[in-house]
């Protein structure tokens, strides 16, 4: 078998075949789930010339393979007995990894809304503080209302989010938030009043703002929506069920989940906030040093809840001020591996990757440039402490949710604004320093051989290729994504698509549908070897929301319809719908040009390859 030496040493180094829990692909990486990662041997996988990148995310060991990878998957399991049930997986799945998914899934659908409420709220402090606006002004007013309203209305806004990650009726959760939230409890609360359920006393607490409790709360009424609705006749299901959830778990949440999840919720944030107080400026440089790091692990999402509450209850958050220049660092590391590096392909990566960073979008600045150059980006870790220190020592805060880069510069106006610059600018400027006195481009010296291999480019015809649907047009290096951003398949380019469907860009043959219809392989008739795949990580979806109109083996014209996909299912589950184009023969190539950056329709001309 072709790929049957390839599939036993993948086996061996990703500790044998006793340590597979579970093995699937997607359209470019073999995703193992193991008994214990710790016995992946990634250095010798990565060596392999066959082997584009590993990586670790979500509870997973992702082997990199490229377009090829279902005949290697078919080789592992020919070569081993390995489970492919999906349902087996999640019992083994460790427990920090099902509370990071948790809190992925549940907040990442309402991040960018807050993201931008956020930036209004500090506008609206620049304003007032210059004189443009007072804060009796009905315009002060009305702008301030619509930026606060996620926060003082957040419990609406997680049953929302929670019931769709629960899977139960989201007007159910949200008549359980209305519940915490309603107008008598919270003037009884205000009024100091007295309140008893069947003879139990009510704690009562102020519930708008909060963040955890409703979560906890949905949770709970989704174990009992499951539990009574299918042993309820099919006549009766549709009322009796939320009447039961209602009557249940509305007193349960007020009594019981709600005090208890508050106090333990003001444990930790009293916590992690009394070791800030004790030395801010220690406490800045240890959390600021060690933020990338955690990014990387996906450790960081654990803060989520911290952040959020802060911020909700208090209208404040000093966590979040101490993790950006963190991010300024790491873009002072890609200017200066820029500048340094004598690898040319390395070198236009690192610099195309600044700009995005600076707007915010890190992800591939980190996998596809400072990681790859690891002391690179442990100096910038260095640097971001001494950054954090000084955001830390002054006391900044941020007043919102930060999308990141300068546009969200206006979140920290409040309260030592200077301090907070003067940290970023440390940040950056002195992990560009750092990296011009002393850092090694030892990734051109270990990589020589390889240079000159992809250097020699083979004579192919000029091909343009047109857009695989309508939508708004991104560069590949900036979706979230490090094995497409890094163009460690090949490069090409993005769109965030207005409408579920999927045309071909040029005359070409489909050499490969994948089982789970969310991505296609063509070969165009000029020779262009062209991966389309719709969606990030949208191969757990295992094509729901998914449905092919060609088949392997099959010939199509430019602008042919290939599939439909649904845009809100993908949404729904939490997946990030962009379409991804990449010519995987890339180094045949002399140039990959995008020619439109513009929003694009069905057979608009998008790429030239040359």
């Amino acid at each position: 078998m072709k790929y049957e030496e390839l599939a036993r040493f993948i086996i061996k180094n990703v500790g044998g075949e006793k340590n597979i829990n579970i093995v699937q692909h997607c359209a470019t990486r073999l995703r193992f789930e193991l008994k214990d990662e710790e016995k992946v041997n990634k250095v010798n996988l990565e060596n392999s010339s066959e082997i584009l990148q590993v990586l670790f995310s979500g509870g997973q060991c992702q082997v990199v393979i490229g377009t090829h990878v279902a005949d290697v998957y078919k080789a592992i399991l020919a070569t081993a007995k390995i489970s492919t049930v999906k349902e087996q997986s999640n019992k083994n799945k460790k427990l920090l990894d099902k509370i990071f998914a948790l809190f992925s899934g549940i907040f990442t659908p309402f991040v960018p809304v807050m993201a931008g409420a956020g930036v209004l709220r500090g506008l609206l402090t620049i304003f007032t503080s210059m004189g443009i606006l007072t804060t009796e002004s009905g315009t002060y007013m009305i702008l301030y209302a619509a930026a606060d309203a996620i926060l003082y209305f957040m419990p609406f806004y997680l049953a929302i989010s929670a019931s769709r990650y629960f899977k139960i009726d989201e007007f159910i959760g949200v008549t359980l938030a209305g519940t915490m939230l309603y107008p008598t409890l919270l003037t009884a609360f205000s009024e100091g009043a007295k309140l008893s359920f069947l003879g139990l006393d009510v704690i009562l607490i102020k519930y708008a703002s909060s963040v955890v409790p409703i979560i906890v709360a949905v949770y709970a009424v989704s174990l009992l929506d499951r539990l009574i609705r299918d042993r309820l006749p099919s006549i009766i299901r549709s009322f009796v069920t939320p009447l039961i959830d209602l009557v249940i778990m509305a007193p349960l949440s007020l009594l019981a989940i709600g005090p208890v999840v508050t106090f333990l919720t003001n444990i930790f944030t009293d916590g992690l906030l009394a070791v800030y107080s004790f030395n801010p400026i220690i406490f800045g440089f240890i959390f600021c040093a060690c933020w990338q790091p955690l990014v990387i692990f996906g450790l960081h999402r654990g803060f989520i809840p911290v952040n959020l509450n802060n911020l909700a209850t208090t209208g404040r958050d000093a966590l979040l001020a101490m993790t950006m220049p963190s991010a300024f660092a790491q873009t002072g590391a890609a200017l200066g591996i820029a500048f340094k590096s004598k690898n040319k392909n390395f070198k236009s990566v690192a610099a195309a990757n600044v700009i995005p960073s600076v707007l915010g979008i890190t992800e591939p600045l980190i996998y596809g440039t400072t990681l790859k150059a690891k002391k690179a980006f442990f100096m910038a870790c260095l640097m971001s402490g001494f950054g954090g220190a000084v955001v830390g020592g002054a006391g900044c805060y941020t007043t919102g949710l930060p999308a990141g880069g300068i546009l969200s510069l206006p979140l920290f106006a409040e309260h030592g604004f200077v301090w907070y610059i003067a940290g970023l600018l440390i940040s950056f400027i002195g992990t560009l320093v750092l990296l011009l006195l002393f850092w090694k481009d030892e990734f051109v010296e270990k990589n020589d051989d390889v240079i000159k291999e992809t250097d020699q480019l083979l004579e192919v015809d000029t091909e343009i290729l047109g857009a695989v649907g309508t939508g708004k047009v991104l560069p590949l290096e900036i979706v979230n994504d490090s094995t497409f951003s890094s163009l460690a398949l090949g490069n090409g380019v993005a769109i965030i698509p207005d409408e579920g469907k999927l045309y071909a860009p040029c005359d070409a043959k489909i050499v490969a549908v994948f089982p789970t219809n969310h991505a296609i392989g063509l070969r165009s008739i000029l020779g262009a070897e062209i991966l389309l795949h719709v969606g990030i990580d949208t191969v757990k979806m295992e094509g729901k929301g998914f449905y092919a109109f060609v088949k392997e083996g099959d010939m199509v014209k430019k602008g042919q319809l290939l599939l439909d996909f649904n845009i809100d299912e993908i949404n729904h589950a939490g997946y990030d719908p962009t379409i991804i184009v990449i010519v995987t023969n890339t180094n045949h190539y002399n140039k990959v040009e995008l020619l439109n950056m513009n929003t694009v329709v069905n057979n608009d001309d998008i790429l030239r390859l040359e």
